[in-house]
């Protein structure tokens, strides 16, 4: 018998950095407002696994990015930065 696979990405956040703070801040805007992460990463011209790196808190994203994320959440840039820059 083989192994099974698991479907997704393993979300591992780190809410004690400024980068899981942003992750956990993107990832709950993004899912109050239904969106799945292929639809976001599609707004913001990124690949899908930019979206899972910046929402497990592993990468920060480039000011461009944050402003397409803006756009696409519907929220000010500010709502998301703070999470970054408290």
């Amino acid at each position: 018998m083989g192994k099974l696979k698991s479907r997704g990405r393993p979300r591992i956040r780190r809410p004690d950095t400024a980068l899981g703070r942003f992750g956990a801040s993107l990832a709950a805007m993004r899912e109050a407002r239904g969106i799945s992460v292929r639809e976001l990463a599609r707004a913001c011209q990124v690949k899908t696994c930019a979206i899972w790196a910046w929402e497990g808190g592993r990468y920060r994203p480039a000011a461009s990015s944050i402003r397409r994320l803006a756009l696409a959440l519907d929220v000010p840039a500010d709502g998301l930065l703070e999470a970054l820059y408290p």
